[in-house]
C-alpha cells in the first residue's frame, strides 16, 4: 500500500500539469470542460493526501488569507 501511495504521489504532479493544460485550453470553449477539470484536480488534491504539510504551507504563506478577504 504504501509503493502505491509513493507511485501517486510521482504521478500527481503530471495528472496536475495536464488537467490544468485541459481548463486553460477549455475556457474559450467549454465551460463543462473547464468544471470537470477543476472537479478533477479537487479530487486529484484529495487523493494525494498529505494534508498536513499543505495546512502547514497555507499558515506559513501569508498571502492565500489576504485573498480570501476577497472571496
Amino acid at each position: 500500500m504504501i509503493n502505491f501511495i509513493v507511485k501517486y504521489q510521482k504521478l500527481s504532479f503530471s495528472i496536475y500539469y495536464w488537467l490544468l493544460v485541459i481548463i486553460a485550453v477549455s475556457m474559450p470553449f467549454s465551460p463543462f470542460l473547464m468544471s470537470l477539470g477543476q472537479i478533477l484536480l479537487l479530487l486529484n488534491w484529495i487523493a494525494e493526501g498529505n494534508f498536513d504539510e499543505k495546512w502547514r504551507i497555507l499558515k506559513i504563506r501569508k498571502v492565500f488569507g489576504f485573498l480570501l478577504l476577497f472571496i
